[in-house]
């Protein structure tokens, strides 16, 4: 038996001469992000809530009163307050961080999808959104409904992202679909929530219709860092082949 390993974007000089191996004896070994606080994969079942690079579970909110329903590559979450899924990273243990995942929002009204964003009675947190075809990212108090400028297509999942310094105030918002990557910044004061950054709806009021309401979550990601523009955009593209190796495109 032969072991053979591929490089990508290498090409050796010997090509010529070495044996060649069929695309579809290959198997493909998933990279995930090593320098994440937490990457989480999501399918199969609650199994999948422990992340990939250092076996940190993500655990079902406090008071929670709709499970998650798991399919092959994901997680179904209830989009109403309170039912989300939780990191042990609280905001106010850092200075900076991020957030990312891979998201198919089910409805268009507004979904509060990643980070532990407040509403009015609430307050604070930060957090990605969407609403009626776009992705937005709050940052209270001085970063208000940023829009990356995405046209989301409901039929399918995008990747969205925003990294977070409390220091400067600078929120990075990140979103890719359909081969297409959109970016956005803007600066603003922030006042931490003192609440754990999540996956799905932690602290965001909204109306007993969204009772019915669900959201798939196919990966998400936390850093305990703010990461750049570019890094985002990186790892968008590291999620699309990574997703594509699980049968998911987006």
């Amino acid at each position: 038996m032969n072991l053979t390993i591929q490089v990508e974007n290498y090409v050796s000089p010997f090509a010529a001469q070495l044996p060649k191996i069929a695309t579809q004896d290959l198997i493909y070994v998933e990279k995930f992000e090593e320098d994440a606080y937490g990457h989480w994969v999501f399918g199969g079942d609650a199994n999948s809530l422990v992340d990939k690079v250092n076996s940190r579970s993500l655990t079902l909110q406090a008071g929670a009163t709709i499970q998650p329903e798991y399919g092959e590559n994901y997680v179904r979450l209830s989009a109403a307050k309170g039912q989300s899924l939780q990191s042990g990273l609280l905001d106010s243990a850092v200075t900076d961080y991020t957030v990312s995942g891979v998201v198919m929002p089910e409805d268009v009204a507004l979904m509060v999808l990643l980070g532990n964003l407040g509403s009015n009675d609430v307050g604070l947190g930060a957090g990605l959104f969407t609403s009626e075809n776009k992705v937005y990212v709050t940052a209270r108090t001085g970063v208000s409904s940023v829009d990356a400028g995405l046209a989301l297509d409901m039929s399918k999942p995008a990747f969205i992202s925003m990294s977070v310094n409390k220091t400067t105030g600078v929120v990075n918002i990140v979103a890719m679909q359909n081969g297409a990557t959109f970016e956005n910044t803007a600066t603003g004061a922030q006042v931490e929530a003192a609440a754990p950054i999540s996956v799905g709806n932690s602290r965001f009021t909204i109306s007993a219709a969204y009772n019915t309401l669900k959201n798939k979550y196919y990966e998400a990601i936390i850093h305990d860092k703010a990461l750049s523009i570019a890094e985002m955009k990186a790892m968008a593209d590291r999620a699309k082949i990574r997703q594509a190796n699980r049968g998911l495109t987006f």
